[in-house]
């Protein structure tokens, strides 16, 4: 009887601390899974991002090529419709600005037609990704732009910066800026 009364008595102080053992390790195991699975969140998110960032390189490219309303369709797609603002700097100075695509489309099409580009490419590459929460992140990228001109290219180098917020489940443009900083004019190359 004096065994039967120590067993359970050992299980009545054993089982518990079994139970705040295995619970223990559930809440790290959760905390883990948690950080895992932020972190796979925000993989997606980036590459998302990178997408829907590459719509202003599109647009811009689009229109260089003599497709204006193609380009501002490109943007339409990719910009929070009711909030939107395009800065340009050129070496530190404030340049231009657009608070919607057509504005943008005129603004860039104009500016592309004055120099005389007949296409162009734009290359963001080094992304980085500020998430201020998980509707909002800053994209900061460096740029590489060829602007193709009838005997040559002009190549730019500069930074893109854009805010971008998730609307409806996508991730939207509302703040673009492009900072042009060095540029150089390559005319004489008989390019393919």
């Amino acid at each position: 009887m004096k065994t039967a009364i120590s067993f359970i008595l050992s299980l009545l102080i054993i089982l518990p601390s079994l139970a705040f053992a295995e619970q223990r390790a559930n809440s790290k195991e959760t905390a883990s899974t948690r950080v895992a699975l932020d972190s796979l969140w925000k993989l997606r998110a980036k590459e998302a991002l990178k997408e829907a960032m590459y719509c202003w390189a599109e647009g811009h490219d689009t229109i260089a090529f003599g497709d204006k309303q193609g380009g501002i369709d490109t943007w339409e797609r990719c910009y929070a419709a009711d909030e939107f603002r395009f800065q340009l700097f050129v070496r530190g100075q404030f340049f231009a600005a657009a608070n919607s695509s057509q504005e943008r489309g005129e603004l860039i099409n104009d500016g592309f037609r004055a120099r005389g580009y007949t296409g162009a490419v734009h290359v963001p590459t080094n992304f980085r990704f500020d998430f201020k929460d998980r509707d909002t992140v800053t994209v900061t990228a460096y740029l590489t732009t060829n602007h193709f001109i009838p005997n040559g290219v002009e190549i730019v180098w500069g930074v893109y910066t854009g805010e971008f917020r998730r609307v409806r489940g996508e991730w939207r443009a509302v703040d673009e800026t492009i900072q042009g900083l060095k540029y150089v004019n390559l005319e004489g190359f008989d390019f393919l």
